[in-house]
């Protein structure tokens, strides 16, 4: 092999690494921009959630409005549920689902005689302490609503660890 054909395949493969090397970067940085907007989505579906819970509780609501409170709950936590499934299938397989602890809660149920009776305001009372532990866990008081530094096996600890609180 000659000289300037070495040269010619130094040069090649000089360029082929520093292509290569940036697209990994894009690539890594762009996963990352996705993990931070799904804490994000996550972090405040925990606050609408927790806060509309709070309100089906607190206060005493005509049948009407404590059946669309109800569905409004169960609505939000099965979107938690969708959110963690998605981000497990689109941003990263280490998130993981925790399929049992946001869906299949007998929430709508509890509008069927118009009011809620005390077992119904402590099970959704378990949920609302369930999801605070979480948004503690996520909180940063630095940015004042969710820590965008948290890493995928830190965020599945919060919520495993979080998991003490719920009723089941």
């Amino acid at each position: 092999m000659s000289n300037n054909t070495k040269i010619y395949l130094i040069i090649i493969l000089l360029f082929t690494t520093t292509i290569s090397g940036f697209m990994l970067y894009q690539e890594k940085k762009n996963n990352q921009w996705q993990y931070e907007g799904f804490l994000n989505r996550f972090y405040f579906e925990l606050m609408d959630t927790i806060s509309l819970i709070d309100s089906t509780v607190s206060k005493d609501l005509d049948e009407d409005r404590l059946t669309k409170n109800l569905i409004n709950i169960n609505n939000n936590l099965e979107r938690l549920h969708l959110s963690l499934d998605i981000a497990n299938r689109s941003i990263h397989t280490d998130i993981r689902r925790h399929t049992r602890l946001f869906a299949h809660h007998p929430v709508t149920q509890f509008a069927e005689n118009g009011q809620l009776d005390e077992d119904e305001k402590r099970y959704l009372l378990g949920i609302k302490e369930f999801l605070e532990s979480i948004h503690k866990g996520l909180y940063s008081e630095e940015t004042n609503q969710e820590n965008p530094n948290i890493s995928i096996e830190e965020f599945n600890e919060i919520i495993e660890n979080s998991t003490n609180s719920i009723v089941k």
